[in-house]
């Protein structure tokens, strides 16, 4: 799943059993894609990823679930 977050960030969510690290449950992986000029950048890389287990995954998923409720609420 490829989440657009303006014109420069992308976040994506893949799963691939092939992807999982030796010896790891962690065949989840959460990338961050950034482009545009170097000096407007947050992050070093085109391409930021880290692999995560289904536990790890589902504890992200709450987090963001729980902070887009709060936020929601609140006033606009």
């Amino acid at each position: 799943m490829l989440i657009p977050i303006d014109d420069q960030i992308r976040f994506e969510v893949t799963f691939d059993p092939l992807d999982r690290e030796e010896g790891f449950a962690d065949d989840i992986r959460f990338a961050i894609h950034e482009q545009g000029p170097a000096n407007l950048r947050m992050l070093a890389a085109d391409t930021t990823s880290i692999l995560l287990t289904p536990d790890q995954a589902q504890q992200l998923a709450q987090a963001l679930l729980t902070a887009a409720q709060a936020s929601s609420q609140q006033p606009r």
